[in-house]
C-alpha cells in the first residue's frame, strides 16, 4: 500500500527516472495523479456505480442470509443437504458460471443494469454469508430459545429478539467481506456491465492501453479504491475479531 502511494505521488518522469527509494519527501509530493483522476467525470461515474452495485448487493445478500442462517441452525431435516448444495456455488470459480449467467442475464434483459449485476453478485456472495453467520447463530446456546419459547413467544420472535441481536458481530463482519467483493468484483463486471454502469474496476483497467500505462494514475486511482473499504473497516473494526470468530468451536 505504501509503495502504491509513493508512485501516486510521483511524476511520470520521477516514476521512470529509476527513483527506488520508498522514503517521499512531502515537501515534493504531486497530487497532479490525484488530481486528474478526481476531476474526471468518467472516473467518478465508475466510483458511484460501484458505490450502488455494492451497497445494494450487501442489503440484499444479508437480508437473504439471516433469516436463511437461522433456519438452518433450526436443523430441518434435509437443511444440511441444502446447505451443502448452497455452499458448492461458492466452491466453484467464477469462471465456470460466465456462460450460463450471460445468457439468462441478457433474456431477462437485465444486461447493463445495476440490479443485473446486484443478482449475480448473490451467487457467490449469498452462500458465503450464510456460512458465516450459520456458524455463528449455531454457536448461540439453546437455552436462550427456550427462555422465548417460555414466555409465549415463537422462532420469529427467537429471530428478532435473540439470535439478530446475539448475532450483530458476525453480521457487521459479513457485510464489510460482502461489500468489499462486490466492490472489488471485476469478471461479471467487463462482461454484464455497459458504458453507463461500469463499475470501478473496469475504470482502474482502462489504465492499461496499447500505448502504455499512466503508473501514476494508475496507482491513484488504486488508492482511492482502497479507500471506501479501509473507512468500512475501521468503523466495524470492534466487531472484526468477535464476528470471526463467535461460535467456531461450535460451528
Amino acid at each position: 500500500m505504501y509503495w502504491t502511494f509513493a508512485v501516486s505521488v510521483r511524476s511520470r518522469g520521477q516514476i521512470f527516472a529509476g527513483q527506488r527509494n520508498l522514503l517521499l519527501d512531502v515537501t515534493s509530493l504531486n497530487w497532479d495523479n490525484y488530481a486528474t483522476i478526481l476531476l474526471d467525470q468518467g472516473y467518478l461515474d465508475f466510483v458511484v456505480n460501484s458505490l450502488i452495485i455494492a451497497t445494494g448487493n450487501t442489503i440484499l445478500v444479508m437480508v437473504l442470509a439471516v433469516p436463511a442462517a437461522y433456519a438452518f441452525r433450526l436443523g430441518l431435516r434435509g437443511s444440511k443437504d441444502i446447505f451443502f448444495w448452497i455452499l458448492t456455488n461458492r466452491m466453484a470459480p467464477p469462471v465456470v458460471f460466465l456462460l450460463p449467467v450471460f445468457f439468462l442475464v441478457s433474456g431477462l434483459g437485465l444486461s447493463g443494469t445495476y440490479i443485473g449485476l446486484i443478482l449475480v453478485y448473490c451467487l457467490f456472495n449469498l452462500p458465503f454469508a450464510i456460512w458465516l453467520l450459520h456458524g455463528i447463530m449455531k454457536g448461540i446456546p439453546r437455552e436462550v430459545d427456550e427462555a422465548v419459547y417460555v414466555d409465549g413467544g415463537n422462532d420469529i420472535d427467537v429471530l428478532l429478539e435473540v439470535i439478530i441481536p446475539l448475532s450483530k458481530p458476525g453480521i457487521a463482519v459479513g457485510s464489510l467481506l460482502v461489500w468489499l467483493f462486490a466492490w472489488n468484483h471485476y469478471v461479471f463486471t467487463i462482461l454484464l456491465t455497459s458504458g453507463d454502469t461500469a463499475t470501478i474496476t473496469n475504470g482502474i483497467a482502462q489504465f492499461f492501453t496499447t500505448v502504455g500505462t499512466a503508473w501514476g494514475q494508475l496507482a491513484a486511482a488504486t488508492m482511492v479504491t482502497m479507500l471506501p473499504g479501509l473507512v468500512l473497516a475501521a468503523i466495524v473494526q470492534k466487531h472484526i475479531v468477535t464476528g470471526l470468530t463467535f461460535g467456531a468451536v461450535k460451528a
